[in-house]
């Protein structure tokens, strides 16, 4: 009874509680404002969810709203509006892709009118090929194995930076920011992760990245002084777009001495402005051989997204390394998965130089 009276002084106190932090009670204005920022206007999990070519998201969405079109006149209110809610989100934001996987299935499974068209002994001998399926997968490492596909991450850079006691202040890409924070911290803080907590900042990362020239604010090389970067650890693509970080590839110039690569595989490279005491430097040029090796990581675990090849073809046909460029952009029309004429026409020009 008393906690029925003392309910609406609890719930005034909440409300006032929820203004203690940075924005006050801006919240909704905030929110709005943050929806056109360049972080979420170019970051591709903050983009629109295609629905063409169909993956997953697809099948379940589409299945999961025919099954509530199929059993309109029984569905649960409930049931479709968190259906349609979390469909709505998923459309309009790659990472929200999840929330459909968690209403799909039970959507499906709750209003489809299964019916048994085989023998009881049928479902235990279904039950045993999954269990000998799963057996086998796991058997060969490829499932089941409570961690993150090792190719797709730093730890041979995370790796060495531990085995060195470096700990200066360190420039890393958007995409491996959080295995770096896992990995290295505290020893080591990273330039930027995946939280994407400061707009200017951010800005600031694209233009170290792509080593863009002071027209129009800081160049990249500037900035890197700014931030007073010792150590950068990169891959070398955003490979949703297939765009190539064009830092590396710029610190791959034998004719720059400030930066030295002192490690690369087929997933980063490190350069350094000063190697600890008994790291050797590479060659410089093995930052382009790390590259490639990357992209082909990629294509090898992603059959479908096959544009990194088509960056590394643009990047070395604008290096002058044509033989590399014409391998690149035919690997690329080889395994692309749409029409491309901007590509037809620039392996067509580089098949004609000599």
């Amino acid at each position: 009874h008393r906690d029925l009276h003392s309910f609406p002084t609890r719930r005034s106190s909440d409300l006032l509680a929820s203004g203690l932090n940075p924005n006050g009670f801006r919240a909704a204005t905030i929110l709005s404002t943050y929806q056109n920022s360049a972080l979420q206007m170019s970051l591709w999990e903050w983009q629109h969810t295609a629905l063409w070519p169909l993956e997953m998201f697809g099948v379940l969405l589409f299945a999961g709203a025919a099954a509530l079109l199929w059993a309109r006149s029984k569905a649960r209110v409930s049931d479709w509006l968190l259906f349609l809610a979390f469909a709505a989100a998923g459309i309009d934001m790659v990472r929200n892709v999840i929330l459909i996987g968690l209403i799909a299935p039970i959507v499906i499974a709750s209003y489809i009118p299964w019916k048994r068209a085989v023998p009881v002994l049928a479902e235990f001998l279904v039950a045993a090929l999954v269990l000998a399926g799963a057996g086998a997968q796991i058997a060969r490492s490829s499932a089941f194995q409570l961690r993150s596909a090792e190719w797709r991450y730093p730890g041979g850079a995370a790796d060495f930076l531990l085995a060195h006691n470096i700990t200066g202040p360190i420039f890393n890409t958007y995409t491996y920011g959080g295995y770096l924070i896992w990995r290295l911290w505290p020893h080591e803080r990273v330039f930027i992760d995946g939280r994407a907590l400061n707009e200017s900042v951010f800005l600031d990362y694209r233009r170290m990245a792509s080593n863009a020239d002071s027209t129009g604010g800081k160049s990249g090389e500037e900035l890197i002084n700014r931030y007073g970067i010792q150590v950068i650890v990169m891959d070398g693509f955003e490979f949703t777009s297939g765009e190539p970080y064009l830092l590396p590839a710029a610190l791959s110039d034998p004719s720059q001495k400030e930066w030295k690569l002192v490690y690369q595989d087929a997933q980063a490279v490190v350069f350094m402005r000063h190697p600890p005491p008994g790291v050797e430097p590479l060659n410089s040029l093995d930052a382009l051989t790390s590259m490639e090796s990357q992209c082909a990581e990629h294509i090898q675990h992603l059959p479908g997204q096959p544009r990194c090849a088509r960056g590394l073809g643009d990047l070395f046909a604008r290096i002058g390394d044509t033989a590399r460029a014409r391998r690149w952009m035919a690997f690329y029309l080889e395994h692309r998965t749409e029409p491309d004429p901007e590509a037809d026409e620039m392996y067509r020009r580089l098949l004609g130089t000599r």
